[in-house]
């Protein structure tokens, strides 16, 4: 179980109980109160809003869209029994607080605030001081003029309220209980989702006058009748955090000789009417129960079982997750030839789980994440794809997603323009001393093919001297006359082909030639002539000089 450090609840408001009026009740001024307990485990959050006697404040965390409150209001305090045993009466209870649960929209960064309502005090026997009402609307119980034995009604339950910037929730605080007859009279008990019930009659009694009215969701609840009437709640509904729809106070007692008080009203929405009493013999009536009130927003609304003491606000939502980005890369020079390498990379790493890729509409496969990297290898046709990769998140993490382009271009293996072979190579044939460029030996193919050259015959010479071959190219000049057998081999990624070449240098054309011989001591000079043939002519003349 852990507190998220993302979760802020602050007090706003504080404000006294057991005040009664007319008008709306209004609470101003700063307290210092503990924070709202706050925890998460397995995946849901729990904000605890407890009764403080003040309004607090909740930001809606990061990645939190929806909330479920359970809102539920102060129960009304009991009747104090008076000590004298001729006028004693059974303790009667306050009407029991409203309770419900709804489901809110709300956006991160929203403010919240809870209004929890606190329990109506209950009566004290032979006291001339009233039973408080408790915050949120809860009004005071009636009042004695004098201290002599009689039994005190209770306060009225406050109401509990929660707001946006507007009211979202709201449930009726409990009507203050009383006695009549030595018999006890229950409060009313608090609206849930809109009208609270009207105080109860003593035992034998099918209604009850002197008990006050429940408030409705459009009025405030009458008090009770009596020749000591009790006040009706107030006309003014709950607006904001520090107003909230007051009850009536029960009925101020001028008779010494009775023995009874009313209760007062719970607050709510509207609140509940006071109870009136007689003059005489100790009938005094409850109080009201305050109404409750549902926004049209809320969703998945459920009235539940009344709530005894104070009251409380309870939000839960699904602990927020960690927002993701996926970012996909393909291997470099994407072909058909070979399978291309699709990464998805999921930040942050600590995501789990699996990320599927799309070929379009297509799907290609899945692939699990490690260390926030998936990796998947499928072959893809030439042209154009549009390639997504998908994480679909995993009980900590959002789901996101990328999209890239990818050109896959289309490989070829190298052929060669004309077909040869060993037995029938393409010949080429150039005179001894000659410069040549054969360029038609250049193959195609995708990627661009490399190229070797080998002797296909049993001189160990692989090209004359001068002569070369490079990137398809047969180029030089030879003065050395002869016949060469070339194999040239093309080779890329996909394949190979090979090629055959008969390069023959023939020699080059016969010149005669005359040479003079001279003796070293030069005395004389003899010509010799050569003919192109070779042949060698003996001297026709020599000289002597």
């Amino acid at each position: 179980m852990r507190s998220p450090s993302s979760l802020s609840v602050r007090r706003l408001v504080a404000g006294g109980v057991g005040v009664a009026m007319t008008a709306a009740l209004t609470f101003a001024g700063a307290v210092s109160a503990q924070a709202a307990d706050t925890s998460c485990t397995s995946g849901v959050c729990t904000v605890t809003f407890a009764y403080s006697g003040a309004a607090e404040q909740w930001v809606v965390p990061a990645g939190v869209t929806s909330v479920t409150a359970t809102v539920s209001a102060g129960s009304g305090g009991a009747v104090g029994a008076n000590t004298t045993p001729s006028h004693e009466v059974v303790p009667g209870a306050g009407g029991l607080g409203g309770s419900l649960r709804a489901t809110l929209s709300v956006k991160p960064g929203e403010k919240l605030t809870a209004v929890v309502g606190g329990a109506g005090q209950d009566g004290v026997a032979d006291s001339t001081t009233p039973a408080a009402g408790g915050f949120g609307g809860g009004a005071s119980a009636g009042t004695k003029d004098n201290a002599a034995s009689h039994a005190s009604g209770g306060g009225g339950g406050g109401g509990s309220f929660l707001f946006d910037s507007s009211l979202l929730l709201a449930t009726g605080g409990g009507g203050g209980g009383s006695s009549a007859a030595a018999e006890p009279v229950t409060g009313g008990a608090g609206g849930s989702t809109g009208a609270g019930e009207a105080g109860t009659a003593p035992e034998g009694f099918t209604s009850w006058v002197y008990s006050g009215g429940g408030a409705t969701r459009s009025r405030a609840g009458d008090g009770g009748s009596g020749v000591y009437p009790g006040a009706a709640g107030s006309n003014s509904p709950a607006s904001s955090s520090t107003t909230f729809g007051q009850g009536g106070a029960g009925a101020a007692n001028l008779n010494g000789q009775d023995y009874g008080t009313a209760g007062g009203g719970g607050g709510g929405l509207y609140g509940g009417g006071g109870g009136g009493s007689d003059e005489f013999g100790g009938a005094a009536g409850s109080g009201g129960g305050g109404s409750g009130f549902v926004a049209s927003t809320a969703t998945k609304v459920v009235a539940l079982d009344g709530n005894s003491g104070n009251g409380s606000i309870v939000l839960t939502y699904n602990e927020p997750k960690a927002s993701t980005t996926t970012d996909l890369k393909t291997s470099d020079n994407p072909n058909n030839a070979t399978a291309t390498t699709l990464t998805a990379t999921v930040t942050p790493a600590t995501a789990t789980g699996n990320v599927s890729f799309l070929d379009g509409t297509t799907d290609l496969g899945a692939a699990t994440l490690t260390n926030g990297t998936a990796t998947l290898a499928k072959s893809l046709s030439a042209g154009t794809h549009t390639i997504t990769a998908t994480y679909s998140g995993d009980a900590s993490h959002t789901s996101s997603s990328a999209t890239t382009t990818v050109t896959v271009t289309a490989y070829t293996a190298p052929t060669f323009d004309v077909t040869s072979t060993s037995d029938a190579p393409i010949t080429k044939r150039v005179t001894a001393g000659q410069s040549f460029s054969f360029d038609g030996l250049t193959a195609t193919g995708t990627p661009t093919p490399t190229y070797t050259v080998e002797n296909d015959d049993t001189d160990s010479t692989i090209l004359p001297d001068g002569v070369t071959f490079t990137n398809g190219i047969l180029a030089g000049s030879s003065t050395r006359a002869g016949t060469w057998k070339i194999k040239i081999t093309a080779t890329n990624s996909v394949g190979t082909a090979t090629e055959y070449v008969k390069l023959t240098i023939a020699p080059g054309t016969a010149t005669a030639l005359e040479a003079a011989v001279s003796p070293g001591d030069s005395s004389s000079t003899t010509l010799w002539a050569v003919a192109p043939d070779g042949t060698v002519t003996e001297p026709s003349h020599s000289t002597t000089t």
